[in-house]
């Protein structure tokens, strides 16, 4: 599924409403000057013959007993009092615009002496039974939305529709919605047929809500070009149940969030989502992440998150489902979690994007738990740091993490034993290929800290200048039962002077081998190629720890693997090569 999906679906609404509403088209002017009090006003915007407010044109419009589309369109004011707010519509196509769109004056609707809990309101009249081939359309454009102030717990709002039948549409097109509180601003619930809601070049400012800005369910939704700033909600936009959205090109900046949970934008369990060129910046959530899915699909394209206190990106559950490309999350800082996580069985693939200087306790780029499948390609994880352990990656029961053709760099792990790249705890199946490991920091692990049973299949990785304060610059520290080369106790560091084995040879010196070297319950190295209980080359074996010079490569051939397993009964499958020439690291 990709955008061309949702610009048909979008299309194909709006044809729909032009097949049902083909009849002539009204138009009636309202100046908020006017003295006409003839229920016939709104002829043209003079004092004269306009009418003097919204709901003056309504019943003008009922009143001549024309079926059809209505165009309202206002001469430029601030616009007040009751005749302007609590706007019902239904089985109707209402159009509320300026008169004169580029005009001095724009037309603004100040709700503070409204007495309304509601701007516009899709609804049917007490008493009037609907029916499913009723058609409510309502685009509201060039308007200025300001002062509804109401509890933050209470219901109200610019745009209320719950209808149970027939078929809703809803435009907002450059319009402007300002010091605004209730519990949710827009709110559209399902009727059998999803609501179409578009909302175009609008922007959010200075609002409220005890829910959300925007809460859909069983809706489409189209969101573009749009600002939310200097605003509080538990979700800025939420997607509930049945519902698909389209976002492009909106930017979320300096924005809080009800008790420091919540998100900006919130999918759950709905048909799908598709992401591109949103901007994040300056929010504030501290619990909470800025984009949270859950059981719900989502494809996302050129995202950008930057100076956030929060997670940035959330997906969990077995049915969550996140492809992620060409994303850059720069200086994002989670209270627990890192700048992306992934959970409860979700799972994510992230291709070309960037993870710079961010920051968490558990994973300073990405923290992955309970049963998450996450494919890394082409991904580039620098400057990040984790208070406690995973400077870049913290894998915990991941069921299966592949990275590919990546860079791993200038991480740290504050915590002792936390992997200054990556921290791995019971988590069967983690493969990395043509990958780059250099210059990590940690106090044990600099490189990789592999945990329990963990089971690591390293090919053409190279550990460059990675330092272990803790070991002398160890380029994988093992912990607990979670590594083949452990001994001393259950901890087992791998690291000193080079090995001369060659990949993936039979039999090297290992510990409890057949025929290899059991000195010391030492660490193993890999013999020559292809030798049959060969001798230990270029290792040392010591107080049970065996160590490899910074910057060398790692060889553990597939008989060490075996021999180890026999007796720890856990698999690391080591396997480096020379870096392939063609990798290039992402800038």
């Amino acid at each position: 599924m990709n955008s061309l999906i949702y610009i048909f679906l979008f299309t194909l609404v709006a044809l729909l409403q032009t097949s049902v509403n083909s009849t002539t088209t009204t138009t009636l002017y309202v100046n908020l000057n006017s003295t006409s009090t003839s229920v016939d006003c709104g002829i043209d915007i003079t004092v004269a013959n306009a009418c003097p407010d919204l709901q003056s044109a309504l019943t003008s419009f009922t009143k001549s007993g024309v079926i059809g589309p209505l165009i309202i369109l206002l001469a430029g004011g601030v616009y007040t009092g009751p005749g302007n707010a609590n706007i019902q519509v239904y089985n109707q196509t209402i159009t509320i615009d300026s008169a004169d769109p580029q005009g001095p004056t724009p037309v603004a609707f100040n709700l503070t002496t409204a007495g309304a809990p509601y701007f516009i309101q899709i609804a049917p009249p007490a008493n009037t039974l609907a029916s499913q081939y009723d058609s409510t359309f309502v685009t509201l454009t060039h308007t200025y939305v300001t002062d509804l102030k109401l509890g933050v717990d209470q219901p109200g709002g610019v745009i209320f529709a719950n209808v149970t039948s027939g078929i809703v549409g809803i435009s907002l097109v450059n319009d402007n919605f300002y010091n605004i509180s209730s519990i949710d601003i827009i709110n559209v619930i399902t009727p059998p047929n999803p609501p179409n809601v578009t909302i175009t070049d609008c922007e959010f400012r200075d609002l409220q809500a005890g829910h959300a800005i925007i809460s859909l369910v069983g809706a489409s939704l189209a969101l573009s070009n749009s600002v939310f700033t200097t605003s509080s909600a538990l979700y800025f936009v939420a997607l509930g149940e049945q519902s698909i959205g389209y976002f492009d090109s909106n930017n979320y900046a300096y924005n809080s969030f009800v008790n420091n949970n919540g998100a900006i934008i919130y999918v759950t369990e709905s048909f799908g989502s598709y992401l591109e060129g949103e901007r994040f910046e300056y929010n504030y959530i501290g619990n909470g992440a800025l984009f949270q899915v859950y059981n719900a699909w989502v494809q996302t394209d050129s995202l950008f998150f930057i100076n956030n206190n929060s997670t940035a990106i959330a997906v969990s559950g077995q049915y969550a489902s996140l492809n992620m490309t060409y994303t850059k999350i720069f200086f994002n800082f989670g209270s627990v979690y890192g700048q992306v996580y992934v959970s409860d069985g979700a799972n994510a693939t992230l291709i070309d994007c960037v993870l710079d200087s961010g920051g968490a306790s558990f994973g300073g780029a990405l923290a992955l738990n309970a049963t998450a499948y996450v494919t890394l390609e082409r991904i580039t994880l620098t400057n990040n740091t984790a208070s406690n352990v995973g400077g870049a990656i913290y894998a915990n029961s991941v069921k299966s993490l592949v990275i590919q053709d990546s860079e791993l760099a200038n991480n740290q792990a504050q915590s002792v034993g936390g992997g200054g790249a990556i921290y791995a705890t019971n988590s069967p199946s983690v493969a990395i290929s043509n990958t780059v490991i250099d210059s990590n920091n940690a106090a044990d692990g600099a490189g990789i800290t592999c945990q329990q049973s963990s089971v690591f299949t390293l090919d053409t990785v190279s550990f460059t200048n990675n330092t272990d304060s803790a070991a002398d610059a160890t380029q994988i520290s093992c912990l607990g039962n979670g590594c083949l080369v452990s001994g001393n106790s259950g901890s087992c560091n791998t690291n000193g002077s080079p090995t001369t084995g060659a990949t993936g040879s039979t039999g090297g010196s290992t510990t409890g081998s057949t025929g290899g070297s059991t000195t010391g319950g030492a660490g193993s190295t890999t013999g020559s190629a292809g030798s049959t209980g060969g001798s230990t080359s270029g290792g040392s074996s010591k107080g049970g720890e065996k160590k490899l010079t910074t910057g060398q490569k790692i060889g553990i051939g597939a008989g060490a693997a075996a021999g180890v397993a026999a007796i720890a009964g856990i698999i690391i499958v080591v396997v480096i090569k020379k870096r392939s020439a063609a990798y290039q690291p992402i800038v």
